[in-house]
């Protein structure tokens, strides 16, 4: 086919005009001359109209193919049938051939038509198809005047206009080809990243990152949906920046106004800007309504702040305030929160929150998280939206690490405040730490070192609760693994060292108790392997654990940090059936386990079943606290069964069953399905023996492509009583989805239960409306999960 020569336009039109002198005769400057290219691509003008050429201007890459092409929206929206897709398409632009000079700083600019007319030193008229590029941007319409002393062009009918992320159709538009300013009148756009297209009486382009619309609307919805849309007298839309901003601005869902603001900023992307965040609205039975209006303060790009007034109707006003700092040394947070004389406690009620993590120098580390609050209760009558622990016992820690190729150390402050009733746990004001390890052709040296100072608050409290003091722990153990493919024989000795300097002791105990004691033990297993019909594998592998601690009277140490383990399969073959430094559990004992595993033939595990149990050759008679001596001659038998149904359902069990009549003294059952992130089951039961009998169920289930329901469930057998029941709905669709949830929960301050309703409205592209805290819903397993991964 017949083209113009990729010539930029200035030479283009000075090669036509030394080609055919008489376009540049002085006695007729104004003269009209109609051209046309020729087979062969070289210039044929005359007085007459040329004949019909169809122009070759670089077309769409055929890796967009030619269907993909066919299905194409005006609009580039490309339908798609999938079904976890909600919008069943997405904009794609067709994709062009490099020709090489995109990224130049100032490329020429490539002119093609059917047909032109030409005034010299006048106007030049192009018909018939007109394509324009200039670098990696390109305009095509049906007709154009190219203004040449000016440098501007004026481009009729079906206009399109493409850059990088941007198309604008409009039914004509005026550019200066020097700035690459235009005006696209009776314009449409799409800004394909962002998934957000619009119209306007008139689109002006600005640069290459700011257009602004006149009398124009903006949306996240597809083409052919406006189930909601921001209009307005002016809309600026900043990519670089990442922001819009709207004068006289109209929210429109459905033909139904529901917000104006006389100017309105918002995101286009993911930073960030100073403005006002979407607002909060809730009810509770406990607090009545609960309205929230935060501003987002953008100081710098390293830091910025939060102020959230809040007005609660049954206690006053509160206000929170988060604080957020981050270089290449530390991240901080700081959290305020106040409300001054709460109308239902008669008391200022209030939350100071700093966390700190940080890498002062190299090899060094810092960590910080100090929580406080006016009192016991306020978490559960107040929540919170800043992201702040909200355990009963709040932490007050920090911390200074130092790593090394073969060792480390730690310097810690940690002290609580407690929420709940009883005895705090006890402060580390300070604890020490040092470790390291050497190997030496499979023999493993391990050290561990500590020195901790043990205090509380004593008023009140009576006996071995009085204790405090320091505590030094050194601990050594050799070791050599003699490992192969079909099992592994491991020794190991340890020298459990243990000495206190101690206040407050009971009367008749030593006040500096010292323990050094030798742990042995011996950890054996072997492996066999048999093939299967399907091509897999079915494993069996016993293994033995010898163990052996002297008994020494412990009975002068205190119960700093230490507490009976769970019994379960792993417990068969630790070393030590407690926690902590305090206690070292006397041990004369072989454990025996057995695990058989069904492996396809992949190698994937489909089913894993052990089952174990505990000799002893004396009695424990180490305790804590004066508890029984366990006189026993063997354990309870343990069961630990994974069963891998397929890659979407998974059930596990753990059983303690007596060995006298395999009666349950222990179970913990789980059940996940999860088909993917919008569809997931999680049943759980947990049963102990005169402590606990609970289950508690989570789901997240689609009920069709639209909506879905999710909720927990958690129940308290033995009391007979619901804990925690949470029922919500959802409506998605591809441009909004509304969330309405329930809620009833047992408060642990007065045993009692509360209720709660919530709302949220989200408009996709733009913010949501919450409604309250819903911070409660993170409980639900899979929740934070599926709104990160959620394709909109």
């Amino acid at each position: 086919m017949p083209s113009i020569k990729p010539l930029p336009y200035r030479i283009a039109l000075a090669v036509a005009a030394l080609a055919y002198p008489a376009l540049s005769s002085a006695n007729d400057p104004k003269q009209v001359w109609d051209c046309a290219a020729d087979t062969n691509g070289n210039w044929v003008c005359d007085n007459t109209p040329a004949p019909q050429v169809q122009p070759n201007f670089p077309q769409p890459n055929a890796t967009a193919s030619a269907k993909a092409l066919n299905t194409y929206h005006a609009l580039d929206w490309l339908k798609v049938r999938q079904r976890d897709l909600m919008c069943q398409g997405r904009y794609q632009a067709p994709t062009f051939e490099l020709q090489g000079d995109e990224n130049d700083p100032n490329p020429p600019i490539y002119l093609d038509a059917g047909q032109s007319q030409a005034e010299l030193g006048g106007m030049t008229t192009l018909k018939e198809g007109v394509n324009l590029r200039r670098g990696h941007r390109r305009l095509s319409a049906d007709t154009a005047e190219v203004d040449q002393e000016n440098n501007r062009a004026h481009f009729k009918n079906n206009v399109v206009y493409r850059e990088p992320g941007v198309l604008m159709t409009a039914a004509e538009a005026k550019v200066d080809l020097e700035t690459q300013q235009g005006q696209f009148s009776d314009a449409r756009f799409v800004l394909h990243e962002n998934h957000l297209r619009g119209s306007a009486t008139e689109i002006q382009r600005n640069s290459d990152h700011e257009i602004t619309l006149l009398q124009g609307d903006y949306t996240f919805c597809p083409p052919g949906n406006e189930d909601w849309k921001l209009s307005a007298s002016a809309i600026e839309l900043d990519r670089e920046s990442g922001f819009g901003k709207a004068v006289h601005t109209t929210l429109k869902v459905g033909p139904v106004p529901i917000f104006y603001a006389p100017v309105l900023t918002f995101p286009i992307d993911d930073r960030r800007k100073s403005g006002f965040l979407y607002p909060s609205l809730g009810y509770t039975q406990s607090d009545g309504l609960d309205i929230s209006a935060p501003y987002y303060f953008n100081i710098a790009p390293n830091y910025d702040d939060t102020l959230t007034p809040r007005y609660i109707s049954k206690r006053g006003i509160m206000l929170e305030n988060e604080f957020r700092y981050l270089n290449d040394k530390t991240n901080a947070i700081l959290g305020l929160a106040y409300l001054p004389d709460d109308d239902l406690v008669n008391d200022d009620r209030w939350l100071f929150n700093v966390r700190q993590t940080g890498k002062p120098a190299e090899g060094w580390g810092s960590f910080v998280d100090y929580t406080a609050v006016s009192d016991t209760s306020y978490f559960e009558d107040l929540t919170t939206n800043l992201d702040v622990q909200r355990e009963s016992n709040l932490d007050r820690r920090g911390e200074l690490t130092y790593n090394a190729a073969n060792w480390n150390a730690l310097f810690r402050l940690h002290s609580y405040q407690t929420l709940v009733a009883g005895t705090e746990p006890y402060r580390r004001m300070p604890q020490l730490q040092l470790q390291g390890n050497q190997n030496w052709n499979g023999t493993e040296f391990n050290y561990f070192t500590e020195y901790v100072y043990f205090d509380r608050d004593i008023d009140n409290l009576t006996g071995n609760d009085r204790i405090i003091g320091s505590r030094v722990h050194l601990m050594p153990t050799l070791k050599h693994r003699i490992g192969r493919s079909f099992g592994y024989i491991e020794p190991s000795l340890r020298l459990w060292n243990t000495q206190y300097d101690l206040k407050n002791q009971v009367a008749g105990k030593d006040n500096s108790p010292t323990y050094s004691i030798p742990v042995a033990s011996l950890d054996t297993s072997v492996i066999f392997e048999r093939n299967r019909d399907n091509g897999g594998v079915q494993t069996l592998e016993p293994r033995l654990f010898a163990l052996y601690v002297p008994d020494k009277d412990q009975s002068s140490a205190p119960d700093f940090d230490t507490s009976l383990l769970d019994f379960d399969y792993q417990s068969l073959f630790r070393y030590n059936r407690f926690s902590g430094r305090d206690r070292i559990g006397d041990a004369q004992q072989v454990s025996l386990g057995l695990t058989t595993r069904l492996l396809d033939k992949e190698g994937a595990e489909t089913l894993s079943f052990s089952v174990g149990q505990a000799f002893y050759f004396d009695d424990r008679d180490v305790t804590l606290n004066g508890g029984s001596v366990d006189t026993a001659s063997q354990s309870d038998i343990v069961t630990q069964a994974v069963w891998h149904y397929n890659p979407r359902l998974r059930i596990t069990l753990d059983n303690v069953l007596a060995y006298s009549n395999l009666d349950a003294k222990e179970a913990n059952i789980r059940f996940s399905y999860k088909a993917d992130s919008n569809q997931r089951f999680n049943f759980s039961y947990r049963y102990e023996e005169d402590v606990r009998d609970q289950t508690d169920l989570h789901f997240i289930w689609p009920l069709s492509q639209r909506f879905t329901a999710l909720g927990r469930w958690q129940r308290d057998l033995e009391a007979k009583q619901d804990l925690e029941t949470i029922l919500g709905l959802e409506y998605e669709s591809c441009c909004w989805k509304l969330q309405f949830y329930g809620r009833r929960w047992l408060t642990t301050t007065n045993n009692e239960f509360d209720d709660g309703v919530y709302l949220r409205f989200i408009l996709k592209g733009l913010g949501s409306v919450n409604s309250g805290s819903v911070g409660f819903l993170e409980d639900i397993t899979g929740f934070e999960e599926r709104d990160e991964q959620n394709d909109f």
